[in-house]
């Protein structure tokens, strides 16, 4: 379904113009950041269609990583092509929601939105990232509780559980490689086979099932759900990913509109695939499947 979903809007990218692709995004966009402020402003409401029955949700979202994974796909379209004063807003705007809610994927994918608007400017991309750690520093002390820096705990002993579940799902990786001899556990199938050592501390936290279908991040369910096939399909990617970046700087983002936005659709999986993910159907995964279809067309053309 991700790939015919993905050749399907391939084909919209190359039929319809820049006008009506900027527009389209561009309503979706402001939807879902309604949504965000809703889901803030209004918390566990029934009106959510049960969504609010979850712990943290963002509606339509079970919880604000799925919403940030989202919008970023949805953002990178628009702010190309926004004037500066808008794009500092939309980025505001993030970062507000990012620490409302709380959510360091949010985070994580603001600053890849800021990356885009500074590309080939190295040194105010990293002033700003500086600027951000100070600045959730000073928020976490306010607040007395850092959550963000609490998430970067790493180690076994952590007691975070976020950090514990994205663990759990490289343990998972070397568990499923382990038991099946590389072959991997089989589509869907991740989470049958037996816990593993950082699953069994989330266990007796009351939280055995959390991570363990969907990996936490899209590698690790590839990786165990595939062995080493998936870690090779991944590595190839990575390869391509490569190459896009290569070509970045030479787009100038007027003439070159789809071309960047297939470019950086496809880059911002890389947070899915090793921050936060798990859903093959994710509009992340069918907007990459639809940039590297595009890509793939223009470059045969130009042969």
């Amino acid at each position: 379904m991700a790939i015919a979903l993905g050749v399907f809007i391939q084909k919209l990218f190359s039929d319809i113009s820049e006008k009506y692709l900027f527009e389209g995004f561009k309503l979706t966009l402001i939807i879902f950041i309604i949504f965000g402020w809703l889901s803030i402003l209004i918390p566990n409401s029934k009106i959510y269609f049960g969504f609010g029955d979850f712990n943290n949700p963002v509606f339509p979202f079970a919880e604000p990583s799925y919403y940030a994974l989202c919008v970023l796909s949805i953002s990178i379209p628009v702010i190309i092509k926004l004037n500066i004063k808008f794009k500092i807003l939309l980025i505001s705007n993030f970062i507000l929601q990012a620490l409302y809610f709380p959510s360091l994927t949010l985070i994580l994918c603001t600053l890849f939105l800021i990356a885009l608007v500074l590309r080939g400017h190295m040194k105010k991309f990293l002033l700003i990232i500086l600027i951000a750690v100070l600045s959730i520093l000073i928020f976490g002390e306010l607040v007395g509780e850092n959550y963000f820096f609490s998430r970067l705990d790493l180690s076994a002993g952590s007691t975070n559980i976020s950090s514990l579940t994205y663990l759990q799902g490289w343990h998972e990786i070397f568990k499923a490689l382990q038991d099946t001899s590389g072959f991997g556990l089989g589509y869907r199938q991740m989470g049958t086979n037996s816990q593993t050592e950082v699953g069994l501390m989330l266990d007796s936290y009351g939280f055995s099932d959390l991570g363990r279908k969907d990996g936490s991040f899209l590698f690790s369910r590839i990786a165990s759900e595939f062995g080493v096939l998936g870690i090779l399909l991944v590595c190839l990617y990575i390869f391509w990913l490569i190459f896009i970046w290569s070509k970045i700087s030479k787009l100038n983002g007027e003439q070159d509109y789809k071309i960047l936005f297939t470019y950086f659709i496809a880059l911002s999986s890389l947070i899915e695939l090793f921050i936060r993910g798990g859903n093959y159907l994710s509009s992340t995964l069918i907007l990459s499947v639809a940039s590297a279809c595009y890509l793939y067309k223009m470059t045969r053309k130009c042969l």
